[in-house]
């Protein structure tokens, strides 16, 4: 009902719920740390680095009940959809999916683009139907119509009633996006392309990036992920498979164990970082040159180079140099060059008297 009081118009006052009558509840995974059930995540990168195949393998382990990344499995094949506009599905997409052991009998294809600000109760209807695990869409944009990419409230428009559709059906949504090009720090989420509200309505976000020390390799960082910790960043390379003969496509193989870098120091490798590393490199080359020394002895000549510990470290992974200890309650680490190709090494006076890590 509404009214006047004192000259004043008022109306109905705002529904209201008491907290105290809302149970809570578990948010659920399909990749643990990394994808969660019913919300939508975004996976984002520059090109070239297999946003779209991590998609894609991510897909075929759901189709079929495989591995993840990381070892961890799907409990059981999902039905899944998909949305792709900027590779060929013919030439591109079933050659991956093929690569990466997907069950194709559990994917469908969106065989026309839509627009989610447009034709929301056409997907409604779709979900109805099919009742999807999963919708992944490449690119994401494609599927946002034609608004203002870098406005809250154009992105708004189609995050807010996607993610409503997710928790209404129980669907979780996976959307490829870009980097912002010259991004350079601050919060890791705002390094996704376009609006902030982007990031701040994904319930998780991905971040695939070029290997800043090693040509042709990558890694996949969280950029964002709520109700859990963080996941360590994981490494991967691209692996040339023929699915059938005459026919060629590439899957991504990932490391057993995390990587070490953050996103952010990643990104400042890709930026000019890995030059850094490359100079450290030989300097290490050069330093250890005449026999091991200990790991004071080079910190200290690393602080007199002006050569972050940080940058000497990688440098050190790089080239494979190992720290030995001497025996002894007081024995000191060195670290040492690998051995030689086809030799094993000169320890320096130290064979038979170090352990190794």
């Amino acid at each position: 009902m509404t009214g006047v009081v004192n000259g004043h118009a008022i109306g109905q006052p705002l529904p209201l719920r008491r907290l105290s009558e809302i149970e809570p509840k578990a948010v659920h995974w399909h990749w643990p740390g990394w994808i969660p059930k019913s919300k939508l995540t975004l996976i984002a990168g520059p090109p070239g680095v297999g946003k779209s195949q991590l998609l894609t393998m991510i897909m075929a382990a759901m189709s079929c009940g495989g591995p993840l990344p990381d070892g961890s499995k799907i409990d059981a094949p999902l039905r899944l959809l998909i949305g792709i506009t900027e590779d060929d599905v013919a030439d591109t997409l079933v050659p991956r999916l093929m690569a990466a052991g997907a069950d194709r009998d559990q994917i469908q294809l969106f065989s026309e683009r839509f627009d989610i600000t447009k034709n929301l109760n056409e997907l409604k209807a779709t979900i109805r139907g099919e009742a999807p695990d999963f919708i992944g869409l490449d690119a994401f944009s494609s599927f946002c119509g034609p608004g203002d990419r870098n406005s809250e409230a154009e992105a708004r428009r189609v995050v807010d009633p996607l993610n409503e559709i997710a928790s209404e059906f129980g669907v979780t949504f996976g959307g490829v996006v870009h980097l912002r090009k010259g991004f350079d720090g601050g919060a890791s989420i705002h390094a996704i392309a376009g609006s902030s509200a982007w990031g701040a309505a994904a319930r998780s976000a991905i971040a695939c990036v070029a290997d800043p020390d090693k040509r042709g390799r990558f890694q996949a960082h969280s950029l964002k992920v709520n109700n859990a910790p963080a996941p360590k960043p994981r490494g991967y390379s691209m692996q040339s498979v023929e699915v059938v003969p005459g026919i060629q496509s590439s899957r991504l193989i990932f490391d057993d164990a995390p990587v070490d870098h953050s996103f952010q120091e990643a990104l400042a490798g890709n930026r000019g970082g890995g030059d850094r590393v490359s100079e450290a490199r030989e300097w290490l080359e050069d330093l250890l040159s005449d026999g091991p020394m200990t790991v004071t002895d080079i910190r200290g000549q690393a602080k007199a180079d002006d050569i972050s510990w940080r940058t000497v470290e990688r440098a050190k992974g790089a080239l494979g140099i190992k720290a030995r200890k001497k025996p002894g309650p007081s024995g000191k680490w060195f670290w040492h060059p690998p051995p030689d190709p086809g030799g094993d090494g000169d320890l320096g006076g130290l064979r038979g008297q170090v352990s190794e890590k």
